[in-house]
């Protein structure tokens, strides 16, 4: 008996460094799936131990350039893997918002929490 592979999300995180500082780039659609699939393959990099961000931990920028749906879980996602740089006196950037994330950031007054780019 032969076990399918999981199917691949319908979107994709990275978490890059540039300039010195933490990037989280998203693409395609930003669900549960695609959310889920980057947490578990990255949890010890985001918060080893469990334990608070440092300040030149936070991530300060976020890529939206090529994301084509932003669902709620999504939004969060945004919100609590920015919160350390919140927490150190810094508003992280987001770069490359367009509609339709830009409109629903908007409706949740979420994209007051950032700098848009």
């Amino acid at each position: 008996m032969t076990l399918a592979n999981s199917p691949q999300p319908p979107g994709r995180i990275s978490l890059d460094c540039e300039n010195g500082r933490r990037v989280i780039r998203l693409a395609g659609e930003i669900d549960t799936s695609t959310i889920d699939a980057f947490e578990a393959a990255h949890r010890l990099q985001l918060t080893e131990d469990n334990a608070p961000l440092r300040a030149d931990e936070a991530i300060s920028m976020v890529d939206l350039a090529d994301v084509s749906f932003l669902s709620s879980t999504g939004i969060s996602f945004l919100v609590r893997h920015t919160r350390a740089a919140r927490e150190h006196g810094h508003r992280p950037a987001l770069r490359g918002l367009h509609d339709p994330a830009r409109r629903v950031l908007q409706i949740t007054g979420v994209d007051s929490l950032f700098h848009v780019t």
